[in-house]
């Protein structure tokens, strides 16, 4: 049997808009499994760049 060549699959290069990836989110989150979330959390911060997906806490005095 010939070998098979593959690649990784990689679900950035299937988003095509800000709604994908909120239907992305919002399907790992139904799924109720928390490294299924934080993967699909990762896939579409790989997306968007992670310089758009960071988020500071909302702390008094700021982070120390």
């Amino acid at each position: 049997m010939p070998k098979t060549n593959t690649k990784p699959w990689d679900p950035a290069e299937h988003f095509a808009s800000e709604a994908d990836m909120a239907a992305y989110l919002e399907a790992a989150f139904e799924e109720g499994d928390p490294a299924l979330i934080a993967a699909a959390i990762g896939d579409v911060a790989w997306a968007k760049g992670m310089s758009q997906m960071v988020i500071l806490p909302q702390v008094s005095g700021g982070l120390k």
